[in-house]
Formats: structure tokens, sequence, C-alpha cells
């Protein structure tokens, strides 16, 4: 293997970590779609998707808008794990999320403290 193929995967194993694909998915579009909407080639949306390109805030903001998140969530937020508490509370209306929030915060504290 040569050297500039090792740096490659160098590389490419600490580039940042998101949830692009599972999101795009979670929203049904294509990659053709997701780039169109962006303003940028499918190929290039490809590359970064895949983990062969980095991407930039820019690109960040505008998928997430795209894909109706924040960018947070294309970066920790795995939209097929269905069962975890942000989709639920993402289905909520915001009085709703408000109540969700005030039964939340007490139980959280008491298992912080118990840990």
């Amino acid at each position: 293997m040569s050297t500039r193929r090792i740096i490659d995967m160098a590389k490419a194993a600490f580039r940042r970590k998101h949830h692009l694909k599972g999101w795009r998915k979670y929203r049904g579009y294509t990659q053709d779609r997701v780039a169109e909407m962006i303003g940028i080639s499918r190929s290039y949306y490809a590359q970064i998707e895949s983990g062969a390109r980095d991407y930039s805030q820019d690109f960040l903001e505008k998928a997430a808008e795209v894909l109706s998140c924040d960018p947070v969530d294309i970066l920790i937020r795995d939209p097929s794990q269905a069962e975890m508490l942000w989709s639920i509370y993402d289905q909520l209306s915001p009085v709703q999320r408000e109540q969700f929030l005030e039964m939340a915060t007490p139980i959280a504290q008491t298992l912080k403290r118990r840990a």
C-alpha cells in the first residue's frame, strides 16, 4: 500500500462524523434532490455524505434547512432511532414540549444524583 493511500485512509478516519445519509433517507429524498436544493452537484454531495470530503459550516446549515432539522441534528442525531426521546419531543407542540421538559427535568436530576 502506498504512503499516499495510508495518509488518505488516516484522514478519512478522522473526518467529522455525521448522520447526513440518515436524515436524507428519513425525509425521503434522493441525493440528486438534496444536492439540487442545496445548490451543489450530486457527486459533490455524495462525497460529503460518504465521508470522502469534509463539509463546511455553510453546507451544514443549508443541508439542515433542506432536511428540516437543526445543524446539530445532522451531527449527533440518528433519525432512524425512533425510540429516542428526541423523536418523541419533535412530535410535540410547543406547549406540549414545555410540559414534557417540566416532567423530564426532575427525572434527569434524580438520575444524575444516583449516578
